[in-house]
């Protein structure tokens, strides 16, 4: 068995020094066996293949299908994890799984835990007669099923299938058949494995299993109803003569030293030759203390010396356009950018020219199977907006960074939409731009991880595993990653990087505001963005002064919170008075405008309002108003 390589090795360090008591729990190294990537659609249909109507039923069968194999391997205990319910061919692979258990007339364990998102709850009794309705009653399984929310905004985002700590299939994949059976389905990325590595899942559920015990010993089984930031958790179980609670799985052995050397040793072991870095967090769960993989996520982007390649849903987390038909788009309430990732991708891009590749999902993606009211792929940023945020964090994170070496980044730094088959039902209407549901990151063609875990700001309980194998990571490249990334990257067609690079300030940008004096124009840092105008200020003008006077020093004037002031100029009409924000000052006259009349436009005509205004800085003397 090769050692850990460089990215294992990093991560390993992070974690023992963040989280060392989760270790063998929420985060572990072990040895296993990679079987298979389960990506669905298969690849086939990005390059070689259209997806059309002979295949819109058909096209991703094999999933549920590996799913009811690994079910039916279970001899004495099984886990599932999942987001929701599963439906169709998925809920259809799990009962016939079970039949298969039952038909051992053995006793086996059945755990299945969901979630209860917030105005859809997961019915425990629905879900258990779904998948045990053909189970008689003295069958010597014992199923529990339940579901669980803790507070608000925190639940179990893990997709986990794990049989008696030897068999695993872990990664993105929901259990929704709509989503990923059927036309235009999202893109995701799923794997299978066996080893010991399947003990790790097992050991995970148990920490969930354990929260969900303790909350039904306190009758915590609540009804969604307002406030939502109430917990709820439910539990059924199958026979009723079975034990209240489920038992815990116990570890056969502890982890990489069952197999015979330690990790990184070199020496190998029974129960594979590769070895695989479980990571895990648990949400609001235990104060928010073991979040784990955060940690190890970060140290992924840390190790990179050559490449980071990314294939993700967003970075951005849910935001809307406000105000609306403005073009300006904000986060929901408690959400925002992720600093950390951000910070990590600018300094390997700047710092270690490293080239970063990132595919994103098509914002607004909605599977053919269902309508855009019921989920949707996409949170709504654009790659323009990912790129600026990439170059706002270069200047954030590297004090005096050089504009033009910031500029030169934009060679190694290639962000696109995932695009797939492009045939009649593959996202024709959205020209082949496809929903990606998929949470992998590749570092130096070496490791690469699959798991639950968005990159975006959301504090669920999520887990996944590092590849941490040069050769397997090279299969994998060939058989996902360079088949998507041929099709969907081409230079400068989503993005511009110049035009990020030009809309990020190198400084505090108060010296453009009608209050400033001049006499702060060279603030020095640290810069941080206002969050209502999106420009930067040094800490001396960070704060919001809506002050027009020359000499209130200390805070700046927020254009988003004035009105556009086209009326005051040559071309103003009063029928453009009341124009919406966000508003913005000119660079050349300081004269605050929305986005409508932001373009210079030297015509001093009273009709000529319909785009741009005439900049008192570019008409001839006494033009003005």
């Amino acid at each position: 068995m090769a050692a850990l390589s460089h990215v294992g090795k990093t991560v390993c360090e992070a974690m023992r020094a963040s989280h060392p008591d989760c270790e063998g729990k929420c985060w572990n190294v072990s040895l296993g066996s990679y079987k298979e990537t389960l990506q669905t659609p298969p690849s086939m249909y990005c390059h070689e293949s259209k997806l059309g109507h002979e295949q819109e039923t058909t096209h991703s069968d094999y999933l549920p299908q590996r799913m009811r194999e690994c079910i039916a391997r279970a001899e004495e205990f099984f886990d599932l994890t999942s987001l929701c319910p599963p439906d169709g061919k998925f809920l259809q692979a799990i009962a016939d799984g079970l039949q298969s258990l039952h038909q051992k007339n053995k006793q086996i364990i059945v755990r299945i835990l969901l979630s209860n998102v917030p105005g859809t709850p997961t019915d425990e009794r629905a879900v258990l007669a779904g998948i045990a309705e053909n189970i008689p009653r003295d069958s010597k399984l014992c199923i529990w099923v339940a579901a669980y929310r803790e507070g608000a905004s925190s639940w179990n985002h893990s997709k986990i299938i794990a049989c008696d700590g030897k068999h695993l299939i872990a990664g993105g994949h929901n259990l929704c058949d709509a989503h990923y059976l059927q036309k235009d389905p999202v893109r995701d990325l799923t794997a299978e494995y066996s080893g010991h590595v399947a003990a790790d899942g097992h050991e995970f559920a148990n920490a969930l299993w354990d929260h969900v015990i303790s909350e039904m010993k306190r009758d915590m089984h609540l009804v969604d109803v307002v406030p939502i930031a109430r917990n709820r958790t439910g539990l059924t179980r199958y026979p009723d003569t079975a034990a209240e609670f489920p038992p815990m799985y116990k570890r056969a052995c502890s982890s990489a030293d069952g197999a015979g050397g330690e990790i990184g040793s070199g020496e190998g072991g029974p129960c594979g030759d590769i070895p695989l870095i479980s990571l895990g967090r648990y949400g609001s769960l235990f104060n928010n203390e073991k979040n784990a993989a955060d940690a190890g996520i970060l140290a992924m982007f840390r190790a990179a010396k050559v490449s980071i390649k990314c294939s993700i849903q967003d970075l951005g987390s849910i935001c809307v356009e406000w105000p609306p038909r403005t073009g300006r788009f904000v986060h929901l309430p408690g959400l925002s950018w992720p600093k950390g990732y951000l910070s990590e991708i600018a300094k390997a891009v700047y710092e270690r020219g490293v080239t970063v590749q990132i595919m994103l999902s098509s914002p607004h993606s909605v599977p053919g199977g269902i309508s855009a009211s019921e989920a949707f792929y996409g949170n709504g940023w654009t790659c323009q907006h990912v790129a600026d945020r990439i170059a706002k964090a270069i200047y954030r994170t590297i004090p005096g960074a050089d504009p033009q070496s910031i500029i030169s980044c934009g060679e190694r730094l290639q962000i696109c939409y995932m695009r797939g088959s492009g045939g009649p039902c593959d996202y024709h209407a959205q020209n082949g731009k496809v929903g990606n549901h998929a949470k992998n990151v590749i570092v130096d063609d070496t490791a690469y991880i699959i798991g639950s875990q968005n990159l975006y700001v959301c504090n669920l309980a999520e887990w996944g595993i590092i590849v941490d194998n040069k050769e397997q990571c090279g299969k994998f490249l060939e058989e996902y990653w360079q088949p998507l990334w041929k099709v969907s990257f081409e230079a400068e067609r989503d993005l511009s990087w110049k035009e990020a690079v030009n809309h990020t300030p190198g400084g505090c940008e108060n010296h453009k505001l009608p209050n400033s004096s001049g006499a702060f124009s060279n603030c020095k840092g640290p810069f941080a963005e206002c969050p209502k105008c999106n420009m930067y200020f040094c800490n001396h003008h960070r704060k919001v002064n809506m002050s027009d006077g020359l000499l209130s020093f200390g805070g700046h004037v927020c254009c988003a919170e004035k009105s556009c002031e086209i009326s005051k100029l040559a071309n103003g009409s009063s029928s453009f008075s009341d124009c919406e924000g966000p508003c913005f000052p000119c660079e050349h006259c300081k004269t605050v405008l929305c986005k409508h009349h932001h373009r210079v436009n030297k015509s001093e005509d009273g009709l000529s309002n319909s785009d741009g205004h005439a900049c008192p800085a570019k008409l001839a003397p006494g033009a003005q108003k």
